[in-house]
């Protein structure tokens, strides 16, 4: 349910409807630790993934 009210948040802000900066700090930091989270996650998967395949 979180991912999905952030793909929200997320839509209005780039069609500019609301403003990110309008939430109050950690409306503002969760968000943002997630993305880097799932970032980091992200390139920890595509390293494992480049060496499965040199096998």
């Amino acid at each position: 349910m979180a991912r999905i009210t952030e793909d929200w948040i997320d839509l209005l802000v780039i069609r500019k409807m609301i403003n990110f900066k309008d939430f109050q700090g950690m409306a503002q930091r969760k968000p943002i630790n997630r993305r880097v989270l799932c970032s980091n996650m992200s390139a920890l998967t595509n390293l494992v993934s480049d060496e499965e395949s040199n096998f």
